[in-house]
């Protein structure tokens, strides 16, 4: 329970921080989480099979051994980690129903929160809950995936669905 309790502060600090430091673009993620699903979805299975093989094959050069390592044990888990706030930010989302979470900020963070709190409750199902986190995780860091790739190729995602009221407009 301790553990529990513990992980679960830290994930609500967490998610605190990041719907308050990155508000824009975490509404713009959560946006991509359940506009753009198939994407989503698609960007998560190619990196997370792309990123291990990658770190795999170049600990086999002397150059790439820092860069493997760190990509297993730094990269994968912090970009799990960012999908699961992700995610369990627009489940708040879902769940506060604001007009302008970036202008509210306040809602912003009671939406991460609460998300966030309902998918720590779920990890508590013996095995099942365990694999359905997991899976929250891949699925949300696909979301951001996909969100730096299309802020990359400079055709930027704009929050759609019911998370804005108006849409932005793109210059």
């Amino acid at each position: 329970f301790f553990f529990w309790l513990s992980t679960t502060i830290v994930v609500l600090v967490a998610g605190i921080v990041f719907a308050a430091i990155a508000a824009r673009q975490v509404v713009a993620g959560a946006a991509v989480l359940t506009g753009r699903v198939g994407a989503s979805a698609l960007t998560a299975f190619v990196a997370w099979i792309a990123l291990p093989i990658f770190s795999v094959l170049v600990l086999f050069t002397l150059i790439g051994i820092p860069l493997g390592i760190s990509i297993i044990v730094f990269v994968l888990p912090a970009l799990w980690f960012l999908g699961y706030l992700l995610a369990g930010t627009r489940l708040g989302l879902a769940i506060v129903r604001t007009p302008d979470p970036v202008a509210e900020r306040g809602r912003l963070v009671l939406a991460a929160v609460i998300g966030l709190l309902i998918f720590q409750i779920i990890g508590l199902i013996p095995f099942l809950g365990g694999v359905i986190v997991f899976f929250i995780g891949l699925f949300g860091s696909g979301a951001l995936l996909y969100l730096i790739y299309r802020n990359l190729i400079g055709r930027g995602t704009t929050p759609a669905g019911p998370l804005l009221a108006e849409p932005v407009p793109t210059a």
